[in-house]
């Protein structure tokens, strides 16, 4: 099935790059996910809402820095939608619900290991800095009582006045969006 509001777009990316049986698989708030055909393959195309723009737009940027090592890849991506690499198997839940909770959170440290390794590029202006992430942190502890943001808005302070070890981060590492894939467990 097909979204009729994003059946304009379906047809453009289906010409564009060359995408064969659509199929809607999710919709979350920031996208219509389906899963489709490129290249002979099974492959991931997320049509991005509205709210979804600026988040998927970051998450382009970094699955592309990642350039599959420890992710997934992207084979196209626009302003509003990406084309990814398709990993069919379960993700880190299953092994949870198994009992095998240390063995998820060893393959969560893993493939974060292998997404920090890559060196960070030379142009970064299209990475949001943690700073820019942190500031309702440092607003919340301007205006709270609470010494909990006091203290976590200290600390934050610290760590970013001295960086070390700098990297492009996923920024949203968890059980859900690690799957296993035909190159192994991957970052989604």
């Amino acid at each position: 099935m097909i979204k009729a509001e994003t059946l304009p777009a379906i047809s453009q990316y289906l010409k564009d790059w060359n995408l064969s049986e659509v199929q809607l698989i999710a919709e979350t708030h920031t996208s219509y996910i389906y899963k489709t055909r490129y290249n002979e393959r099974s492959a991931i195309l997320k049509i991005l809402r509205a709210l979804g723009a600026i988040d998927e737009k970051n998450a382009a940027a970094a699955l592309t820095h990642f350039n599959g090592h420890g992710s997934i890849r992207v084979m196209h991506h626009s302003d509003a939608a990406l084309l990814l690499e398709y990993a069919e198997g379960p993700d880190l839940r299953s092994l949870v619900t198994q009992g095998q909770d240390q063995e998820a959170t060893a393959i969560i440290a893993d493939t974060l290991n292998k997404l920090h390794s890559q060196p960070l590029p030379s142009r970064t202006q299209e990475f949001t800095p943690l700073r820019i992430w942190f500031r309702s942190l440092f607003a919340r502890a301007q205006t709270s009582t609470d010494p909990f943001y006091t203290k976590a808005a200290s600390i934050a302070e610290e760590l970013l006045s001295a960086p070390q070890d700098t990297c492009v981060l996923h920024g949203d590492i968890h059980h859900e969006n690690i799957i296993l894939g035909d190159r192994g467990w991957l970052a989604i």
